[in-house]
């Protein structure tokens, strides 16, 4: 709720500072002064420029998931907003720097400017990590010489921004791991120079920064593309945590707390490998039903892909589409993987899925055929491939409308390309053409 109402915040007061603006003002980086500050908080970008000069550029880091130059909240608990100000002096090099502005005596003032730590600010968060009910300020800094951030955590102490920790990361989270009622600071990190990949959370105990644990992940992962979390079982807290293998390979790592231990029920005992999330597509964890929890997409075989000699294409041959040969199954976890909740024919290089209820799993397969560049589903009976039920393939708008579309129905077009269905009966796996077209999606990265 903490997190929710700062980005609120966030938003309303950008919307302040740069009402009437023209969209130059919008990217103070164009400029070397800063746009004009309006409203409520013009007095802040004055303290500001009071304080360092007004030939600043205003940075824009990610604040609570907000790209924002100026970042509202209410650190030592007194009901007050203060103001963080994100900026850089161009006649002192391109290094960003933070000045903690309050209001006292009837205007703002600056207090502080926090020492740079690195080129950039990557990411600021604020949370109480200790329990007292003030806010420490969380800075996440691009370092020059390393291609993980570091994230350093200041107190308030007599007023001002006291450095106390520092660890580097690569992904990072805040969350109550292990359910105690206080917040910890999760930091995933992937150190490819020295080939390891590990997640360890962090808490203040009496003001002492304390390991509540670490894990390692699968060292394999060429970059971490998301870190969220949701619960398992309506109670635990599970923290996903999506990583690319490869170009195109993507991994779900789950990290969870129990009797005093982390969990990563998907990695090796003995390497933390994972390759029971591998999926050959890049698919992250999401909540795909709207349900309130994060759904991981695993990756199985149609029918009849591991069964030869079933799967040839209908020209006689024995070379496969990849694609065809795969679903995507979207399960929750909760102490075991779940059922498929909703299952995905998902085709990357022509852009689009088909989805599925869950409940369809095994009741089809799908043969490609490369003349017609056509995929063609076909009913699944004890083991035995069936019917042909329909077939989906894309034309140009020229092509349309010619003897090659007919039997075809328009699915979708987006102007230029048309995907469409030729059905071989009444309905398709119970479904209506007109249930297949909802099922359609776009692929949008």
């Amino acid at each position: 709720m903490k997190q929710h109402l700062v980005k609120m915040l966030c938003m309303m007061l950008c919307l302040l500072l740069f009402s009437g603006c023209s969209e130059v003002a919008f990217t103070p980086e164009n400029a070397i002064h800063a746009p004009g500050a309006v409203g409520i908080y013009r007095g802040v970008q004055a303290a500001l420029e009071d304080a360092v000069g007004k030939d600043l550029i205003l940075k824009y880091p990610l604040v609570g998931g907000i790209n924002t130059a100026f970042a509202p909240c209410d650190f030592d608990g007194d009901g007050t907003q203060e103001m963080l100000a994100f900026y850089q002096l161009p006649a002192k090099g391109a290094v960003t720097r933070v000045n903690f502005i309050r209001f006292m005596d009837g205007a703002w003032h600056s207090v502080q400017d926090i020492d740079p730590v690195g080129s950039d600010v990557a990411n600021v968060d604020f949370c109480d990590l200790n329990g007292d009910g003030i806010q420490e300020l969380c800075l996440g800094w691009n370092i020059y010489t390393n291609r993980n951030n570091q994230m350093c955590v200041y107190q308030l102490i007599d007023g001002l921004f006291v450095q106390c920790a520092a660890e580097d990361y690569t992904k990072y989270v805040l969350c109550d791991i292990d359910q105690n009622g206080s917040t910890e600071l999760g930091l995933a990190l992937l150190d490819v120079k020295s080939n390891t990949s590990s997640i360890g959370f962090y808490r203040f105990n009496r003001d002492e920064w304390t390991v509540v644990g670490t894990l390692g992940l699968d060292r394999g992962v060429a970059s971490y593309e998301k870190i969220a979390t949701s619960t398992l079982n309506g109670k635990t807290v599970g923290v996903f945590l999506d990583a690319y293998k490869g170009a195109d390979n993507t991994i779900t790592e789950l990290i969870y707390y129990k009797g005093g231990k982390l969990y990563n029920p998907f990695a090796s005992s003995v390497d933390h490998t994972n390759v029971a999330t591998l999926r050959y597509c890049k698919l992250t964890s999401s909540d795909v039903n709207n349900n309130g929890s994060i759904e991981i997409p695993f990756m199985e075989s149609l029918p009849g892909y591991d069964a030869d000699p079933l799967a040839q294409q209908e020209d006689g041959s024995s070379e496969h589409a990849a694609i065809a040969q795969n679903l995507i199954c979207w399960r929750e976890y909760n102490e075991n993987v779940g059922d498929t909740l909703l299952l995905w024919w998902y085709n990357p290089s022509d852009g689009y899925y088909l989805e599925f209820d869950g409940g369809l799993q095994n009741a089809f397969t799908v043969v490609y055929q490369p003349a017609q560049k056509e995929y063609v589903f076909y009913g699944w009976e004890q083991a035995v491939m069936t019917d042909r039920l329909f077939g989906i393939r894309m034309f140009s708008e020229d092509q349309w409308g010619t003897d090659e579309t007919s039997g075809y129905q328009q699915v979708y077009s987006d102007g230029t390309t048309i995907w469409a269905i030729h059905m071989e009966k009444g309905s398709a796996l119970g479904l209506s053409f007109e249930q297949l077209k909802k099922s359609f999606h776009l692929i949008l990265q």
